[in-house]
């Protein structure tokens, strides 16, 4: 017969962990807890018995690759994989931050001349050394930047460059971590928007007023 009987948290993020058998089954309940909404983890279940430390197999819920925080369910099919076993089973529940884009974290509109911040997590990023390029959709436009021991790139909007959609930063890592992601689209703008005259033609910032003058010709006078 197997008794479950003490349950570890292999992270401070893992908190309120509880196990219970049902049947050939074993249930395990706990709590992803995090400050950053959205930041990803990698949960792990291991099993801990007299004579070794064993990954939890035939287990289906909240574990494997971006989980994030909330309240979690694992139910583990012990019966399948410890058959007959008669003893005592520790859990241990382990989180390891995903590697994360947290800023943006949506799609963003730019304006050219401008620097913003690019910040991540996770992932062991930190002991890497990162390639940061600049992509328009599929086509890869400029390398940017190498950084190692940094969670964050500010990136200098560069004046001349194209306004469009589609823009994104790939961050890749070594071969220590296998990190390779991409940024959320973001848009690039003009630092200042072009106003057109009826004909068509580019005046750059000329101010409402002017733009009204060209567009068309003001009201007369009452009467007139």
């Amino acid at each position: 017969m197997l008794t479950v009987f003490v349950v570890f948290a292999h992270s401070q993020q893992i908190v309120q962990v509880r196990a219970e058998q049902a049947g050939d089954s074993v249930r395990i309940q706990y709590q992803l807890s995090d400050s950053v909404a959205g930041r990803a983890y990698r949960i792990d279940v291991y099993g801990i018995s007299e004579k070794d430390t064993f990954r939890l197999e035939f287990a289906t819920g909240d574990l494997g690759d971006r989980i994030t925080a909330g309240n979690k369910t694992i139910i583990w099919e012990a019966y399948r994989q410890m058959g007959r076993f008669r003893g005592k089973v520790g859990i241990e529940v382990r989180a390891v931050p995903v590697f994360s884009v947290i800023r943006p974290s949506e799609p963003v509109t730019l304006k050219r001349g401008r620097p913003y911040t690019f910040r991540w997590y996770g992932g062991n990023s930190e002991s890497d050394q990162l390639t940061i390029e600049l992509y328009q959709f599929e086509n890869k436009i400029d390398s940017l930047a190498n950084v190692a021991g940094l969670s964050q790139y500010t990136w200098q909007v560069p004046a001349g460059i194209k306004p469009g959609l589609g823009y994104r930063l790939r961050i890749r890592g070594t071969s220590y971590t296998g990190i390779d992601t991409y940024t959320p689209d973001f848009t690039i703008q003009r630092r200042i928007p072009l106003v057109y005259s009826a004909g068509g033609t580019a005046l750059g910032a000329i101010g409402v007023t002017a733009a009204i003058i060209l567009l068309g010709p003001l009201p007369g006078a009452p009467g007139r």
